[in-house]
Formats: structure tokens, sequence, C-alpha cells
């Protein structure tokens, strides 16, 4: 047996190991302190009535509020009929006051790739994966003076004109940021980082479906046959990567610009199991990104 046999196997048995934290879990879970927590939403509910998006943590917070076109929104769990934050999307921040720690989850569907931001400040959330905070904001570069997130009781600033002082140095799903915008603009990914998140995703889906065929198309042609008989020999170790696959971190992307000859252009993702980073490779075939290594 070579060394890619066994690191394939071993990739098997992990995924197999973290059936029973992940099996049938395909969507998002944020850990929530006592106190304030700013967030965002990863994934849009099909249902986006407030009450629904905190069923999970129905009773443990005293108050939500959003900050929508400069103007407070707030939602009392004790007073709804007084309250005027009536839904929760993604897209939008929200400062959520816990009375106990919790865990907010949900599933939905893809989030945005482009969110509109104001003159001045903006309470938002981010939908492209986990990614340097220059890179991340390379489609408003020049347009904004400053980003803030508050992580686990702290804030953190991220100044573009002093990045070698700004402690705020990774945007993520899940948390809320402000933008103090200098003019009106849309926030949004790359094209070729959008196409790299709608296919992990589609794959996500297919494996917590257990279509085995949606899934397997996927893939590159190469490859493809190979993993429709492992997924379809292990359906629930791979429906164990729906989450961590669609909370992957795209880590190399090639430039848009990039004009390869009999070469295809590839991307990676890290993807972290129970603590265990894998790294998947991808190919852009035709146009469309697939998996070449999952």
């Amino acid at each position: 047996m070579d060394r890619k046999e066994r690191n394939r196997i071993f990739y098997i048995l992990a995924v197999m190991l973290s059936v029973f934290w992940f099996q049938n879990a395909f969507g998002y879970q944020i850990n929530l302190n006592k106190g304030l927590n700013l967030i965002s939403l990863p994934e849009q509910p099909a249902n986006t009535a407030i009450d629904q998006v905190t069923s999970s943590i129905a009773g443990k917070f005293n108050s939500i509020w959003a900050y929508v076109g400069g103007s407070w929104k707030l939602y009392n769990p004790g007073d709804p009929n007084f309250s005027d934050l009536l839904t929760m999307e993604a897209g939008r921040g929200y400062w959520i006051d816990m009375k106990e720690s919790g865990t907010l989850s949900g599933t939905g569907t893809a989030a945005p790739f482009s969110i509109s931001l104001s003159t001045g400040w903006n309470l938002v959330g981010y939908n492209c994966g986990s990614l340097e905070i220059s890179n991340a904001l390379a489609s408003i570069a020049g347009k904004y003076d400053s980003v803030w997130a508050f992580k686990d009781g702290v804030w953190k600033l991220y100044d573009p004109a002093n990045p070698n002082f700004s402690d705020l140095t990774t945007i993520e799903p899940g948390f809320g940021y402000w933008i103090n915008a200098k003019q009106s603009t849309t926030w949004t990914c790359s094209t070729e980082r959008q196409s790299i998140t709608t296919s992990a995703n589609s794959l996500a889906s297919a494996l917590s479906a257990k279509n085995v065929d949606a899934a397997a198309s996927l893939f590159t042609p190469e490859v493809r046959e190979t993993y429709r008989a492992d997924i379809a020999a292990h359906p629930d170790a791979f429906a164990a990567l729906a989450t961590p696959l669609s909370q992957g971190q795209i880590t190399a992307i090639p430039e848009e610009s990039i004009g390869l000859i009999n070469r295809r252009p590839t991307a990676e993702m890290s993807i972290v199991i129970d603590g265990i980073t894998f790294h998947a490779v991808l190919e852009k075939v035709n146009g469309v990104w697939l998996f070449k290594k999952l």
C-alpha cells in the first residue's frame, strides 16, 4: 500500500470517527458567551422571523440589536409587541445580549456574496469564508476608514493606514463587523472565490443529503468514480463532512486574470474535522471548480 492510499484510508477513518458529532448537522452553529456578542448569520434562514431564528437560544438572551440604515432596531423577547427588529438574515450584524452561554444554531441556504455599505457606520456580516483581512476587503480598498469586531469580549481593529498596528487580522463568517465607509459601495467576494464557495456548498449539501450522484459530479473526471465508490460505501462518514466543508477556508486561489496553458487553475481549501486539518484541492474544469482531492 503506497503513501497516497494510506493517507486516503486515514482520512476516511478520521471522518467516520467524527460522525457522532457532525452527522446530519449541515448548517451553522455560533457559540455565544454570557454578555454581549457581535455575530452574523453565515447562512440565509428559510424562515427569517426572529423568534424562529433564535429558537435554539430561547430563554437564554435579554435582547438583540441591529443597526440598519443609520438607525438602531431592537428585539426584546419579553416584550415582542414593542420590538421593531422582527427578522434576522445573512449579511447583517447583530448584538446579542446573553443571560448565559449558549449556541445559536440553524440551517439555511447560501448567503449572498455582496453586501451594500452606506457612507458612515455599517453593522454587517461576511459570507465568503475565512480570509486574511486585506484580501477579504479588496473589493472596497480605499473606500473605508476602519473595521471593528468584538470577539470574546474584546474589541479588535483593522486600520488599513496602519496594518502593522491592527489586531483584527482575519474576516470570518459568523462574526459581525462595524465598517466605517467613506462612501456608498458594495462589498463583494472575488468571482473565483464565489465560484469555489458555491462548489463547496453544493458538495456539502449533496453529502448531507447522501446524494451519491450529485456529490460525485462535483469531483474532477479523473477521480470521480473513485469518490463515487467511497461515498456510496461510507455515506454516513461523508455526510459528516457537510458542516466542516461548508466552513472550510480557501487558503490558495489563482488570480482571476491568470492564463494557464495546458494546465488547469488550482485552488486549495483547509477543512478542520475534530481538530485535525485536512487540505482539499480543487481544479477549474470547463469553467467550473471541481474537487480533485478531498
